[in-house]
């Protein structure tokens, strides 16, 4: 992970067997003794490679895990790559602030689906509805829901390629 200026700040690594994913998916990483940690909420991973294309576009997309903006990236090219990730399914008013520094007005959250029931898809909306409420007086504020289930549970709105991924995005639900 990188800031805005592309100092390293952390690295993280993922776990790959039952019992670290148990622990956590995601963790930092230790070399030679040194933890490679730092606090989620006060960065947006990978806004140093794509600033200049927010400033220009101004519009950021926000996923939850890295894999998200370098999927875009090969979906789109760098050149269009405008998503980013908070590395969590929450976005925090720091996060926001980076964003719209780098020129955002208008912000779509793209999260994990994270629903079967109806139930569970109700509560869903209205948790990333009220995280737009949270930050609409700065900016436009949107998020995708996947309301014709393209994706599985827990699948990204990257996993499935690019027509899926803009079928989503069409269906944004902009607050």
């Amino acid at each position: 992970h990188y800031d805005i200026n592309n100092n390293l700040i952390g690295i993280r690594g993922r776990a790959l067997n039952e019992e670290d994913i148990a622990i956590g998916k995601y963790m930092p990483v230790q070399i030679e003794g040194k933890i490679y940690s730092h606090p989620l909420m006060y960065n947006v991973y990978g806004l140093n490679i794509v600033k200049d294309n927010i400033k220009q576009y101004k519009m950021a997309i926000v996923a939850e895990s890295e894999k998200s903006p370098m999927q875009y990236a090969t979906m789109f090219g760098q050149d269009k790559n405008i998503c980013t990730a908070c590395c969590g399914s929450t976005l925090h008013s720091y996060q926001v602030e980076l964003l719209l520094q780098a020129g955002a007005e208008r912000i779509l959250i793209a999260f994990d689906r994270e629903w079967e029931t109806w139930q569970e898809k109700d509560k869903y909306f209205n948790k990333l509805k009220s995280i737009c409420e949270r930050y609409k007086n700065k900016c436009t504020m949107g998020f995708i829901f996947d309301s014709k289930n393209l994706l599985g549970l827990k699948q990204s709105p990257f996993d499935n390629g690019p027509e899926t991924l803009k079928n989503l995005i069409e269906q944004g639900v902009w607050i």
